[in-house]
């Protein structure tokens, strides 16, 4: 990830012609990250990522985009109240066998297309797409010392073991962009929302980011 924001700043420096329009646009972001009943809203920097946006046709681009957690554990991460979860099965000898507790290390590649739409120096963009993820799952077992009561466990301690697994998915994204483009129209800052459902993971994982861009003709052609 440092050698490609070097590279991004190095195309800051070097790039000096400025034209009208460009076509294609890199970006660096850093999101906050929302699930749905799990997770409130995040820190800024829950994730972070570089993403290449390529304007095709007439008001059509594709967004292509890498993004990954930058905390070591989990940014869903919730401690497991054992008396108040009622999903967990306790058997007679207070034993909980291993469920599905968290994600960790995600990594997620984008691949969207969608249509903006340009006033001035402002524009707004709506991509539809496709998105695989790849990281771990943990899953938790409980040791439990306690007793029985009347058909309830009381708990006095628990002794708990994860097992990491690693984990793929395949998901869809949907993704709103807005740019505010400089007078140069060489930089562009700006905010977006992401939407993403991972198939075989039932809770949707919605994104906030801030975003800056750098922009470029890739095709152009150079005057001699």
């Amino acid at each position: 990830m440092r050698k490609i924001i070097l590279l991004v700043l190095i195309l800051f420096i070097h790039e000096k012609n400025f034209a009208e329009s460009f076509k294609s646009s890199i970006f660096l972001f850093s999101e906050s990250i929302y699930i749905p009943k799990n997770y409130k809203l995040g820190n800024p920097y829950d994730q972070i990522g570089i993403g290449y946006q390529m304007k095709v046709m007439k008001k059509y681009s594709i967004n292509v985009s890498y993004r990954e957690w930058i905390s070591t554990k989990s940014v869903i991460s919730r401690p497991t109240v054992i008396s108040e979860n009622k999903k967990l099965v306790i058997n007679k000898n207070g034993f909980v066998p291993f469920y599905f507790s968290d994600r960790v290390n995600y990594h997620f590649i984008d691949f969207c297309i969608g249509k903006y739409a340009r006033i001035k120096q402002n524009e707004i963009s709506v991509y539809l797409g496709l998105n695989y993820a790849w990281g771990e799952n943990v899953y938790t077992e409980y040791y439990l010392n306690g007793y029985w009561q009347n058909g309830t466990f009381i708990i006095w301690d628990a002794i708990s073991n994860e097992k990491f697994m690693k984990a793929r998915y395949w998901g869809i994204t949907a993704q709103l962009f807005y740019n505010y483009y400089f007078k140069c129209n060489r930089v562009n800052i700006g905010i977006h929302l992401n939407s993403r459902y991972l198939f075989e993971y039932t809770k949707p994982q919605i994104e906030l980011g801030l975003h800056i861009g750098y922009n470029f003709n890739l095709f152009r052609k150079r005057s001699k």
